[in-house]
This record gives C-alpha cells, sequence and structure tokens, in this order.
C-alpha cells in the first residue's frame, strides 16, 4: 500500500489515529520538517517556535494547541474542587502519565531521525512529484516505520484509557457527572446554575429536557417515545464507539423517564438531580465510563498537570497549616 505523505504528516497520520495529537505534535522540526532529535523536551516549544515560525517569539500551533488543552484542563479542574485526599491519589496517575508519554515522545523523535527514515520520505516527495507512487524495497521501508509509530501510538493510548478509568474511580458521583458534561473552553462561562467552572451546564440541559418531557400528554408520549429515545441513542452514540447494546440503553432511558414522568412536581424537583445523574453515568463500562476516562486523560492527566496538582495540594496544605495555626493563637 502506498502512503501519500510527506515527512511531516507521517506523524500527524499516527495523531489522528490514536487521538493524542498533543503530546505527538510537540516533536521539534527545523525549517526543511526534519526532526530534531538532540533538542532537550523542556525546550520543545521554543525548538518548534524558531524552526516553524521563524522567531522565538511567535508560538508555534503545535504548542498552542498544548496550551488550549492545558488551560480547558485547568477550567475543568477549578470546578471539581479536589479534595487533599483526591489530590494525593491522582497524582501518582499524572506521574505515570507523564513518564508515558514522554517515553513515546522520545520512541517518536527516534524514529522520525532515523537516516534511514528521512532517505525514504525524500525518495517518496521526489516520487510522487513525478506522479509516481512508491513500490518495493521503498514501499515497504515507509510501511515498517509507519507501523511501528502506530504501535507506539496505539500503545499510548490503550495504556492512557486504563489510567484514565483508574483515576475516575477516585471521583465522586457528582464530579463524574461534571466532567462527562464538560467541554473543552478557552475561557470559562461563568454559570450561576453550575457548580463547574467551565463549558457545562451542570446538568442543567438534562433537567430541562426532563421538564419537557414531563409535559408531553400521555397519548402523545406513548406514539412519539421510541423515536425520540432512538434520537438520543443515535446523539450519544457518536461519542463513543464503544456502545454497541442498542435495546438496553433503550429500556434504560425508557426506565429513567418513566420515573420522571410519575413524579409529582413537587417530587420530581427533589429528585432531578438523581434522574440526571442516572442518565449520564449508569450506561456501563462499555459507554460512559470509557468516554469519560478517556477526557480524563486528556484534560487531568496529560504531561502538564502533575506539576499542576502538586502545586494546588502545596497550596492547600499551606491554607490548613494556617488555619490550624490562627485557631491555635
Amino acid at each position: 500500500m502506498a502512503f501519500n505523505i510527506n515527512h511531516k504528516t507521517i506523524l500527524i497520520a499516527v495523531v489522528l489515529l490514536v487521538g493524542s495529537f498533543a503530546l505527538i505534535s510537540s516533536v521539534p522540526t527545523n525549517a526543511e520538517g526534519k526532526y530534531l532529535k538532540d533538542s532537550k523536551r523542556g525546550n520543545d516549544s521554543k525548538a518548534v517556535s524558531k524552526a516553524i515560525e521563524g522567531s522565538p517569539e511567535k508560538i508555534s500551533i503545535e504548542e498552542f494547541h498544548r496550551q488550549r488543552q492545558k488551560i480547558s484542563g485547568l477550567n475543568l479542574l477549578n470546578g471539581l474542587y479536589l479534595t487533599e485526599e483526591q489530590m494525593e491519589q491522582i497524582i501518582p496517575l499524572a506521574r505515570e502519565t507523564r513518564e508515558l508519554e514522554e517515553q513515546a515522545l522520545d520512541k517518536l523523535i527516534e524514529i522520525n531521525s532515523n537516516p534511514e527514515f528521512i532517505a525514504a520520505l525524500d525518495e517518496h516527495v521526489a516520487m510522487l512529484l513525478r506522479g509516481d507512487q512508491p513500490e518495493g524495497k521503498l514501499e515497504q521501508t515507509l510501511n515498517r516505520f509507519h507501523d511501528q509509530e502506530v504501535e507506539i501510538g496505539y500503545g499510548l493510548d490503550k495504556k492512557r484509557q486504563e489510567l484514565g478509568l483508574k483515576a475516575i474511580e477516585i471521583f465522586s458521583k457528582e464530579q463524574m457527572a461534571l466532567i462527562a458534561e464538560f467541554k473543552p473552553c478557552l475561557i470559562a462561562p461563568q454559570d450561576e446554575n453550575s457548580t463547574l467552572t467551565g463549558s457545562a451546564s451542570g446538568g442543567l440541559h438534562v433537567h430541562n429536557a426532563l421538564k419537557k418531557i414531563r409535559r408531553i400528554p400521555d397519548r402523545i408520549w406513548e406514539k412519539r417515545k421510541d423515536k425520540y429515545m432512538e434520537k438520543i441513542i443515535e446523539q450519544n452514540d457518536k461519542h463513543s464507539p464503544d456502545f454497541l447494546d442498542f435495546d438496553a440503553e433503550k429500556k434504560r432511558l425508557d426506565r429513567i423517564i418513566n420515573k420522571a414522568r410519575s413524579y409529582s412536581d413537587a417530587e420530581f424537583e427533589l429528585h432531578v438531580q438523581d434522574l440526571a445523574n442516572e442518565l449520564l453515568l449508569e450506561r456501563g463500562v462499555s459507554y460512559e465510563q470509557k468516554w469519560v476516562a478517556k477526557k480524563v486523560a486528556n484534560l487531568l492527566l496529560n504531561r502538564d498537570m502533575e506539576a499542576v496538582y502538586v502545586a494546588k495540594l502545596d497550596q492547600l496544605k499551606k491554607e490548613k497549616a494556617q488555619l490550624v495555626t490562627s485557631g491555635k493563637e
């Protein structure tokens, strides 16, 4: 199989396959697109900035993406109000994730700095300019290095998912609901009805949907409920390729909605948050937990977050010590 790619887009293809753009795209290159093997990891952004933009004062696309991811992670974190105990539990997971991402980055830099791969890519570009496609030894070489990149990417993605699943055990049910709703954002909207400082509604969109369903007359609801629930499942399924059991999900929705419709107004207002949590969380590990775990891995366990947790935990301990001291005085 021939690859219609140049030296730089080989790596981007792997990124798209495994959803690890923030990690892999930070590999530094020079002006010709060759990857810089001897750049120190801590100076990746400066190296990329100089190489791509031509000035150390300009930020690269890769560094911009990483900064956006970090900002979204901080917006989510600031709305979760983690306890000291939760901070202590998540730090080792963030540290392990950072180490895994750094190891993967080193391997990718090594692959993309391999003279054989660079020569093969240059030859590939020359052939494409002539209108030819690679074959024989050249095609084998391209496939071999491409497969190595894919293996690294998929391996990292699998391990990050496992760490994400461990991390979600740290959060409360309410925190899980907030994470499930959170959408990455640059500037967090201030929603007075939400406990989460981020692009989320704190369950309000679920609350409002249930209120609308409760207002539908029984005879109309019985006629339309199947299509309504199928539409909900179809929309949710776009966010999780692991979700397969359509009939089970339809029965689950029907049970929760029937419960919401059976309540009096006072009972509904009392139980609406529990109903929202059921809708958001109780979809089984094949759906919601894997989806939330991936979001946790991307935003709360990426390689920038360990230092954030350490600093926040230190601040919490200092504030606690000050309270104890002022209490004694």
